[in-house]
């Protein structure tokens, strides 16, 4: 593969340096093989986006990935000018050791370039090029090779394998499993008008100790969910704690300034157990957004400091993907979505969300369940 030369200097001078410190590694761990029941995934919630964490697959070839570090988001007033880097455009998949997997269900037409999501520290514009083919209607494993480049001249070849499955799968299970696997933990679920109506004193008597509700959602303002005045007073009648989330789509910090400002009036003071957490999870084609992850994090920044201006703490929701690619973590607490019992992410976390088609008593159909850390 034909690689930036200045990048691959970077990789070589680190691999003599890490060589001269210590032994070579040895083989990795072992993955846990205990999981949450498997089940077809079926319509929940906004915040029920991370399918592609549950695929596993053994890919006959090598990469080298690329260095994700990390950096402290300030707060501006409008995107800023950056000093260029040497870090290439990030893809918005999950990884291994072997490289990434996409999965694409049996049937899906569509072009790589619909499928793939990427972007870019700096760049709002990267581009993309790929070698390779995968059947969409014969289910298997294909190797592509993906090539992103930024308009600083820096570029990387990703191997993705893209996984041609029958139907996504995602995990869950009971709640009743759930507090068995987690016996010293805070256990909890979110939801929003997917659910319905909801019984919460039922819900707090199988074993909650707390429920996050969509509170509203939008672009620019918000609009509230149907079903969360409802919501937010029948968990409160019920006992449990509470905390809310809004579902974004903001592009700029004024934008996500407004939302905070639409949260404090429809919060009125009441007071929250949890953070009130911010899901922003355009990821699908982030590309589409012409928008640099830079540009990113200075609207979550704009959306903390206002909403902590009216009071109130936040979180980012977010999965393992996006969490050091798109988003920078320091000075952030975390909402991880990685579902199955054990997550693979390594960072600091406050609350993860284990998965998106659990059972409880109280709730008629799929809920989310949580597990605070």
């Amino acid at each position: 593969m034909k690689r930036n030369l200045r990048y691959i200097g970077i990789l070589f001078l680190a691999a003599i340096l890490s060589g001269c410190g210590r032994a070579s590694e040895g083989a990795p761990a072992e993955t846990p093989t205990e999981t949450l029941a498997i089940v077809t995934e079926t319509q929940t919630s906004e915040l029920s986006t991370a399918s592609d964490a549950l695929v596993e697959t053994t890919v006959p070839q090598t990469t080298t990935l690329p260095e994700t570090t990390e950096a402290t988001t300030e707060t501006t007033e409008a995107p800023t000018e950056s000093e260029p880097t040497d870090r290439p455009p990030q893809l918005l998949h999950r990884s291994n050791q072997w490289g990434y997997v996409v999965t694409v269900e049996l049937g899906d037409h569509r072009d790589l370039e619909e499928i793939l999501s990427f972007g870019d520290d700096h760049d709002p514009n990267p581009t993309m090029t790929w070698e390779g083919s995968f059947n969409p209607d014969e289910p298997g494993e294909y190797p592509i090779t993906v090539t992103l480049s930024d308009s600083e001249g820096n570029s990387f070849d990703y191997d993705v394998t893209v996984s041609v499955q029958w139907e996504k799968m995602t995990a869950s299970g009971s709640f009743d499993l759930l507090l068995s696997q987690y016996p010293d933990k805070s256990c909890g679920i979110d939801v929003s008008k997917w659910q319905g109506d909801i019984d919460f004193a039922k819900v707090k008597a199988a074993g909650a100790d707390f429920v996050l509700m969509r509170i509203g959602y939008g672009d620019v303002g918000g609009e509230m969910d149907a079903y969360f005045t409802q919501n937010f007073e029948g968990s409160k009648a019920a006992g449990l704690q509470r905390g809310v989330y809004f579902y974004s789509s903001a592009t700029s910090v004024d934008a996500a300034r407004k939302q905070a400002d639409w949260i404090a009036d429809a919060l009125n003071g009441e007071p929250l157990d949890l953070p009130v957490a911010y899901d922003w999870e355009n990821f699908k084609h982030f590309q589409d957004f012409g928008m640099s992850f830079d540009t990113l994090n200075e609207i979550y920044a704009a959306f903390a400091d206002r909403m902590a201006e009216h009071g109130y703490d936040t979180m980012l929701y977010a999965e393992p993907q996006t969490l050091g690619t798109a988003w920078t973590t320091a000075d952030k607490t975390i909402w991880l979505a990685e579902y199955g019992v054990s997550p693979d992410y390594d960072g600091d976390y406050f609350l993860r969300q284990v998965g998106n088609t659990g059972r409880i008593d109280g709730i008629d159909g799929d809920v989310d369940l949580n597990v605070l850390s």
